[in-house]
């Protein structure tokens, strides 16, 4: 036998805001677009391939133009170069990202320390990547939102959890939240 217990609205909702937050925080963590972009090239010094060889390379992200003011940097360490100068890096990676996209445009400037110090290995204007133009479908969105139809069962839910068996263990109505117990656990009251 399942007995019924209704919850007042306000402690379904504390209830629910701290799972959606929870659920969010995790997303952000694990599921979110990534916050770094790949960056490939080829090491040369002039005419001369760096094949197999240690640099650091720093990038910074210039606003406005080619000669803007630098919005943000960041130093990669000890890179090595494959056997035909070729190296991979994910562009913030070592420090976050945080740029103001909106307030663009911005330009990818890279300099490269043979040695003998830093040297301007030239800049090129950041354009849009696939994640952001898939980003311009839901910028429109003001909320969101789950809504039953105006002439629906007020008995009938409208969201359930159900265990593996069918068996409806929580579920929200117009009129409140249910949450299903069996007796014989003990559990709840």
């Amino acid at each position: 036998m399942k007995t019924q217990s209704r919850i007042p609205f306000k402690v379904f909702f504390l209830f629910f805001f701290l799972l959606l937050t929870h659920n969010l925080t995790l997303n952000t963590v694990l599921a979110q677009v990534p916050q770094e972009f790949n960056y490939q090239a080829v090491a040369r010094n002039g005419d001369a391939v760096l094949n197999d060889a240690t640099i650091d390379v720093k990038f910074d992200i210039l606003q406005g133009s080619e000669a803007g003011s630098s919005v943000w940097s960041e130093v990669h360490s000890n890179v090595t170069t494959n056997a035909l100068g070729l190296f991979n890096l994910k562009v913030g990676s070592v420090t976050a990202l945080t740029v103001d996209w909106t307030a663009g445009p911005y330009f990818l400037k890279v300099q490269l320390d043979l040695g003998t110090g830093f040297h301007d290995f030239g800049s090129s204007e950041l354009l849009s990547v696939p994640y952001a133009l898939n980003s311009q479908s839901v910028s429109s969105l003001d909320k969101l939102g789950i809504r039953g139809d105006a002439g629906m069962d007020p008995d009938s839910a409208l969201f359930e959890v159900k265990r593996n068996d069918g068996q409806t263990v929580f579920a929200v109505y117009n009129s409140g939240v249910r949450i299903y117990v069996e007796e014989e656990t003990g559990k709840g009251s």
